[in-house]
């Protein structure tokens, strides 16, 4: 379930909410990669993914979706604004290692419906009443 982290230096100025396991990204930026989404918040988010995320530069778009309550957000506009290597400190994990990353949603014709239908899930509630258990086998 999300639940509401916030503090004082928070860099988007907006409470994360942390994702459960069951959220994911596509993310498409020249080749498509799935990644797990670690918190988010209607500035941006943090995803994980293993292996390599390719040269993102510019303009990202990104899906969001939450398939045991079947939510889903088709091309959210984004841009890269950080990427962290594995826990070895590596810049550039190999193939099987874990990278995180943080995108900002971009101000952008039409977007800004889409972070108002993003506010309205986060303040839903909808997650707390998903049972873990089903969550990992809606999978």
């Amino acid at each position: 379930m999300f639940s509401a982290r916030t503090s004082p230096t928070e860099r988007r100025g907006l409470p994360r909410h942390q994702a459960p396991a069951e959220a994911v990204a596509i993310v498409q930026s020249g080749l498509s990669a799935v990644a797990r989404i670690k918190d988010i918040s209607l500035g941006g988010l943090r995803l994980e993914r293993f292996g390599r995320w390719e040269e993102a530069s510019g303009e990202l778009s990104v899906d969001i979706m939450v398939k045991p309550v079947g939510f889903f957000l088709a091309e959210m506009r984004c841009e890269m604004v950080w990427r962290q290597g594995s826990a070895s400190g590596s810049k550039a994990p190999l193939r099987g290692e874990r990278q995180t990353c943080g995108v900002r949603f971009l101000d952008a014709p039409g977007q800004q419906a889409k972070i108002e239908l993003l506010g309205e899930f986060l303040r839903s509630g909808a997650l707390e009443s998903l049972d873990p258990e089903a969550c990992r086998l809606a999978i």
